[in-house]
């Protein structure tokens, strides 16, 4: 088999499966949400099953403040507060990566774009493949025939592969070419300004008439049209959004490309873990095939015998997954549901949010 990298980001992921899966259809036996963990579990094990890496890593933001916010300080000023819900997460979905076994990487002063170009620079000198999973556009600068893209969708399972031809077919620009679109354009969701009437479709037209950004930049009084105008009177904050979009891929990040292959995940661990979020049937199984996937010898027959199917006991409630209680009215740890008449069943896909509504990028997970 040959050699494959999955890198992921992490704080992404985490995000997509807490604004993608309800909270109160997620909770612990002892009260805390468990969202973002399920749906970051459930959507890491999907994509192991597609893509079938023999090395993972997960890249984070160790810090909000980074050299880019020197660099402008109003960088990703009006994003909203994490929610204390997501944040209480964070702390499981690291104790989760841990009993997994795989490596985390984190670097002050620097975001986890940064990691995941240094990651991909390595892989490309390797000429082994590398898979990226991230929302961020930014990592397209990054794509090209050992590095690809990958985008979960609305149902989880289903990933985009965003490679070369498919970035030019989606923004008519190459890889390399991306970042002075993006410089053009803006970036709203990082407060980074663009170009005064100028989207995407704009942009790529301008850079394939004229070019680089710099070639953009020198010929934009002498276009004669409300594009040039605008350009000309945004040429400085342009130069600086190709300042900030710029990925650092050199970073010394400290460790031996052979420590991240795949390895054999805590048994007891993840289960210690699954039993205190009360995680259930599906969930479980998903990890015993992981896990006999990496080891085959591994005795996992804790997790995918663990949770039975329970019907309602006398008393209206059910007892979900051998450890919590969901009323009669409610949903139970994201892997049972009861209806009004007490009848539970395990959804082997998870819990469904259809409802809600999500950019592109994050989709409606399961």
């Amino acid at each position: 088999m040959s050699e494959k990298l999955l890198i992921i980001d992490t704080h992404y992921l985490a995000y997509r499966s807490f604004y993608g899966l309800a909270a109160n259809n997620f909770i612990s036996p002892n009260g805390q949400p468990t969202n973002a963990v399920f749906g970051f579990a459930k959507s890491f094990f999907n994509i192991f099953d597609q893509i079938q890496p023999t090395h993972i890593v997960v890249a984070y933001d160790k810090t909000k403040i980074t050299f880019r916010h020197s660099q402008y300080p109003e960088y990703k000023a009006d994003r909203r507060p994490t929610p204390d819900d997501l944040r209480s997460q964070f702390p499981l979905i690291y104790e989760l990566i841990d009993a997994l076994s795989i490596t985390k990487i984190g670097m002050e002063n620097y975001e986890a774009d940064d990691i995941i170009a240094t990651l991909s620079t390595i892989a490309k000198k390797e000429k082994i493949l590398a898979y990226i999973v991230s929302g961020d556009r930014d990592t397209f600068q990054l794509v090209d025939k050992y590095v690809t893209v990958l985008q979960p969708q609305k149902n989880s399972s289903d990933l985009k592969f965003m490679t070369p031809e498919a970035i030019h077919e989606k923004y008519k620009v190459t890889p390399a070419q991306y970042p002075d679109l993006a410089a053009i354009v803006g970036e709203t969701s990082d407060n980074i300004l663009g170009v005064p009437g100028v989207g995407p479709v704009g942009a790529a037209k301008l850079i394939n008439e004229y070019g680089d950004l710099d070639d953009i930049l020198k010929n934009a009084s002498n276009m004669n049209n409300r594009t040039g105008t605008a350009l000309a009177g945004s040429v400085e904050q342009v130069k600086l959004n190709r300042i900030i979009n710029r990925l650092v891929d050199d970073l010394d990040l400290g460790i031996d490309f052979d420590s991240l292959k795949i390895k054999s995940p805590s048994l007891n661990k993840t289960l210690e873990l699954y039993n205190k979020l009360g995680f259930g049937k599906s969930i479980r199984v998903n990890f015993a095939q992981f896990a006999k996937t990496i080891d085959p010898n591994l005795d996992v027959s804790d997790f995918a015998g663990a949770a039975t199917l329970l019907s309602s006991n006398s008393s209206g409630n059910l007892k979900a997954n051998g450890n919590s209680k969901a009323s009669s009215n409610s949903r139970a740890n994201g892997n049972s549901r009861a209806s009004s008449n007490s009848k539970a069943y395990y959804a082997v896909n998870g819990a469904k949010s259809d409802d809600l509504e999500l950019s592109e990028d994050q989709g409606t997970l399961f």
